[in-house]
């Protein structure tokens, strides 16, 4: 079953907590009904229309604006967790029955654990490879002592220039 809206908050909502795409089963309801409403109220203007308008008007009217159906009916909300699982203590009730919670059944689906050292480690190769950039074929006078400093001067300005970040230090290759 499926839970709708999201998960309750320990802390006050902010502006940037509201999800746009949530709306309660309840405004969503009184929403389709209005929308019924209006279908009905339309379509009985549209048929007065036709009947008191002359032919050529109403021949008009139905080309343009064909009858609307009935929006087809909505279902009841569908709840993620049975009230009776929410609302009673499983194991005062049911002595003989294991506990239930949504943590108990979320983790029966996993397969395996989530090895999080793993997954912290990769990413901090990525941010690395992300923050790196490498020159090829640049121009190199191995002779000059400040040529790193010209080159930091160089990629900073380039940087600079076209909004990418700006390099702390410039690393050649001693080939």
């Amino acid at each position: 079953m499926l839970k709708h809206g999201p998960p309750s908050l320990k802390r006050a909502l902010t502006d940037s907590d509201i999800i746009d795409g949530y709306v309660a089963y309840e405004d969503y309801r009184k929403l389709y009904d209005h929308v019924v409403k209006l279908t009905h109220h339309i379509n009985e203007l549209q048929a007065s229309l036709m009947e008191s308008a002359s032919a050529k008007v109403s021949e008009r009217l139905t080309n343009t604006c064909p009858i609307m159906p009935d929006p087809l009916p909505i279902g009841q909300p569908v709840s993620l967790i049975a009230q009776d699982d929410v609302f009673t203590d499983s194991v005062t009730s049911n002595p003989t029955s294991t506990i239930k919670s949504y943590a108990n059944a979320a983790s029966i689906g996993l397969t395996k654990s989530i090895d999080t050292l793993s997954i912290a480690k990769e990413a901090a190769k990525i941010m690395d490879k992300a923050t790196r950039a490498v020159v090829e074929r640049m121009p190199d006078n191995k002779d000059d002592p400040d040529q790193e400093k010209k080159d930091l001067d160089f990629f900073t300005k380039f940087s600079s220039t076209h909004g990418l970040p700006v390099p702390s230090e410039i690393m050649k290759d001693k080939n």
